[in-house]
């Protein structure tokens, strides 16, 4: 069920969504988003009466029963022969089962989640009237993902959120720089970048390291309007200091790719090198965060989407001519 509200929020990134401080009103209907705990009724069915859970798993979960076993789980259909005997031993494995109940100490309930996420999809409903609002599950599947998308599904690996220091991250030998963001904080954010990313698949086909750049930075742009009162840092999965960092040096990070004749470099290594996790870009130095030329893209689409105002955060979206971006957003650190 919908309820009618008006939301008066005030901007607070000047160059962001609006362009400029202003209160953006949203006299629309609130999301209200429920989210499924599929992980409670899977962990908690009958094992003697297994068959008749499974039934009523694929009764009450429909598609997304199917989706999770046999492309998260990869242990087949319901209907084949051996998901039972397959399912089973995923449920009754002892590291999954102990994984299960730290789940629900951590996650006691979503409560919270629920409300960040339909603030998110609210703004979400605003900017973009005619897309679907997608249906939230949450599961366990044995650290594989973290976010799961469907055409209508966002499901969230809550094993995956359980605080940095959790101690099965010690047994998997979790790198450092990953568990900083692997924490219930950084779930919303990470539910909207991932869905970006699906409704608005990078066309690589002119890759390049600035066309990967800007891509990104319209997806953390697009976080930020989705979640405009979220700090930076759960937005970029930066620590308070590696922010800070990117801020006092933006300008020597965009000195050095242009001296180095690196922003129109194709070279896969080099691409990645600039904008995939890693515990600090290594051209920028040891206290640089990874991905931090991703940032630098991101500070590029805010100053394009203030030089050219009437651009619509739907339109920056569609837009895949990166070299065009550049040139109109006249950026200088």
């Amino acid at each position: 069920m919908k309820k009618i509200l008006i939301l008066f929020t005030l901007i607070s990134f000047a160059a962001s969504c609006q362009h400029k401080s202003q209160k953006v009103i949203i006299n629309d209907n609130l999301i209200e988003i429920e989210i499924k705990r599929f992980e409670q009724d899977l962990f908690e069915i009958e094992l003697d009466n297994i068959t008749e859970g499974v039934d009523w798993l694929n009764k009450k979960y429909g598609s997304f029963f199917e989706l999770y076993t046999q492309q998260v789980l990869r242990i087949g259909s319901p209907k084949s022969a051996m998901f039972i005997d397959n399912l089973k031993k995923f449920i009754t494995d002892y590291n999954i089962y102990k994984t299960y109940e730290e789940v629900k100490n951590v996650f006691p309930d979503v409560k919270n989640l629920e409300k960040e996420l339909s603030n998110a999809f609210t703004y979400y409903n605003y900017y973009f009237p005619k897309k679907i609002i997608p249906n939230f599950f949450t599961v366990i599947t044995g650290y594989n993902q973290s976010v799961i998308i469907g055409e209508d599904i966002i499901a969230i690996s809550l094993e995956k959120y359980l605080g940095k220091n959790c101690e099965f991250y010690d047994w998997l030998m979790v790198s450092n720089y990953l568990r900083l963001n692997m924490h219930p904080g950084m779930i919303v954010s990470d539910c909207m970048k991932a869905w970006a990313i699906t409704e608005y698949e990078y066309n690589d086909s002119v890759n390049n390291l600035i066309n990967s750049m800007l891509y990104h930075g319209k997806i953390h742009y697009f976080q930020h309007c989705m979640l405009p009162d979220t700090p930076d840092s759960l937005i970029f999965g930066f620590t308070g200091k590696q922010m800070e960092w990117c801020k006092a040096n933006e300008e020597n990070m965009w000195k050095y790719l242009i001296e180095n004749e690196l922003i129109y470099n194709n070279e896969f290594l080099t691409i990645r090198k600039f904008t995939e996790p890693a515990p600090f870009t290594k051209d920028f130095f040891n206290n640089s965060p990874g991905r931090a030329a991703n940032w630098l893209g991101y500070k590029i689409i805010e100053r394009y989407m203030y030089k050219n105002s009437k651009v619509s955060l739907k339109k920056l979206m569609e837009l895949d001519n990166y070299q065009e971006i550049l040139q109109k957003a006249k950026y200088r650190p």
